[in-house]
């Protein structure tokens, strides 16, 4: 009697194991696992060596730059809701891929500073390609789910399988200037229930924001030092939105938020601020929607950040050359200005 029991339940446990396994197979070739992996195929394939030129960053860099369209040998290392300690630990994952004098982007984003780590699924991409000395919080279980049998990763995976989402489509363009609002009008609540703020134009909520903006200035420090130690060249970019979408801040909160924790990181490295480029802001056909640059918008930008940061990096040698023969000489702070580099 107990030998049949046991055998029902080994029977019973190997078909469980077995539709797991089947459910895999076909949660792979759905679309919510397409969507999922879309934008770590680049780091799945393997990152190139002898970069020339690459970005950090996140959602907005991510969409913002297209070194293929520009005829360089580069990388897009930004991901989704990606924050300055996993550009950090990417960057020393993979500091091996930079040909010497490459020029290494950091983006910046007005709510970049804010944030230390976004945990749940922004969390479980990394798995796919970092150590887990990397990882926020790593979890052997998690590690098993993402790498082995990522359909086991969340209940919306499981259910993908029976019912799939309709698109693998990561950004959807707006079709229209009513459309365009309203989506930046989303994003703005968005933004305010995941940072704990009534608006994007009231700066006094930066003050309970100290810590997490004192520990993101540290991070930037730590990039920019190990960008030059892998003798590359760090330049920060603040990358273009719509008026649509910049309407909705106030100058106020830009500058708490985003513009003096870039001065008083400390970080020697240049700044070119494209944030409000007239050459994009009511350009609303480079956009996919307020604030992303679509395909023909990032070939553009992609064109016009590159030289101005050619003109940077010559200016910065002659400077260098300066500095040299002037023991008095002493270090000029501030912005550069994107449009008169």
């Amino acid at each position: 009697m107990l030998v049949d029991a046991l055998l029902v339940v080994l029977i019973v446990a190997m078909a469980l194991v077995a539709c797991v396994f089947a459910a895999n197979a076909r949660y792979l070739g759905t679309n919510h696992w397409k969507l999922k992996v879309s934008q770590l195929e680049k780091y799945i394939e393997e990152v190139p060596r002898g970069l020339t030129v690459a970005n950090l960053g996140s959602a907005h860099a991510r969409e913002a730059f297209d070194y293929e369209v520009a005829g360089v040998k580069g990388f897009n290392f930004a991901l989704k809701s990606q924050t300055l300690s996993y550009d950090l630990a990417i960057l020393r994952r993979y500091s091996d891929r930079f040909a010497t004098g490459a020029i290494v982007i950091v983006a910046i984003a007005p709510l970049l500073f804010a944030v230390l780590h976004y945990p749940g699924q922004n969390n479980r991409m990394y798995y796919h390609f970092l150590p887990c000395e990397d990882i926020r919080e790593y979890s052997p279980l998690v590690a098993f789910q993402e790498r082995m049998l990522p359909v086991l990763s969340s209940k919306r995976a499981l259910f993908s399988v029976v019912r799939d989402v309709s698109t693998t489509m990561p950004v959807h363009q707006c079709m229209s200037e009513e459309e365009r609002e309203e989506e930046a009008i989303c994003m703005e609540q968005a933004w305010c229930r995941n940072f704990g703020l009534k608006n994007l134009k009231d700066a006094a909520p930066a003050a309970r924001m100290a810590s997490e903006f004192e520990a993101n200035r540290k991070n930037l420090r730590k990039i920019v030092e190990q960008i030059r130690a892998i003798g590359a060249m760090p330049a920060l970019v603040i990358p273009p939105m719509t008026n649509v979408m910049l309407d909705r801040f106030s100058d106020a909160f830009l500058k708490a938020f985003m513009y003096d924790n870039i001065v008083e990181s400390g970080v020697d490295a240049p700044v070119l601020d494209y944030l409000r480029d007239e050459r994009f802001v009511e350009r609303h056909e480079l956009f996919f929607d307020s604030e992303f640059l679509n395909a023909t918008g990032s070939s553009e930008f992609t064109h016009i950040v590159l030289k101005d940061l050619e003109t940077v990096s010559i200016a910065g040698q002659k400077q260098s050359a300066k500095q040299g023969l002037r023991s008095d000489s002493t270090k000029e702070g501030g912005f550069d200005n994107a449009n008169d580099c």
